[in-house]
């Protein structure tokens, strides 16, 4: 399920310079709340506005290494073949995001989470910005080139997410670091 962290803010010194540097023109260092746990910033560090206590970036990678310790090879196998949760990525926009099979697995999950969302503006003739360093594309397009800014398509940008889980705290002390449950 999405939830809003107790605690969001634009960040201390490090998350103002890192938007100085990365930042939007909508957003220069801020945080616009689109929806419970779903955020658009002006970079791509996220973390730095979280609660430091309260907030991991989820880890496939974890929840595959936990399935495999708890129930062996053939069940991480499983898991990777039929995964639904991506860590990071890239999409076409936060709505069409919450329309994928990842982001609907992660609304339906009874773990917590929150996705932060940064705009990549498309810059005709400026290079820059290259899909293969972001994650996995979850859009409805078809990158063709190696830079945004080359492709005939996207004229929107798009948008980098990143996935957060809530930590065990005292709110929700049941919950482990393992994957999220499979049906």
């Amino acid at each position: 399920m999405f939830v809003d962290p107790d605690k969001v803010s634009a960040g201390g010194d490090t998350a103002k310079v890192l938007a100085a540097i990365e930042g939007t023109r909508e957003y220069p260092g801020g945080v616009k709340r689109h929806a419970c746990g779903l955020f658009e910033i002006g970079h791509f560090n996220f973390n730095y506005c979280l609660g430091e206590d309260e907030w991991d970036p989820y880890s496939a990678s974890d929840a595959l290494e936990a399935i495999y310790r708890a129930e062996g090879m053939k069940a991480a196998v499983v898991e990777l073949a039929e995964a639904v949760f991506i860590d990071y990525g890239v999409c076409d926009s936060i709505e069409q995001f919450l329309d994928t099979e990842c982001g609907r697995a992660l609304a339906e999950s009874s773990e917590e989470y929150c996705v932060s969302f940064t705009h990549v503006a498309k810059e005709p003739g400026v290079g820059g910005w290259r899909w293969h360093k972001w994650g996995p594309y979850i859009g409805l397009g078809e990158p063709t080139t190696e830079y945004l800014a080359d492709e005939e398509q996207f004229a929107a940008g798009v948008y980098c997410f990143h996935v957060y889980r809530r930590r065990a705290t005292a709110r929700n002390p049941e919950r482990l670091p393992v994957a999220p449950a499979r049906g």
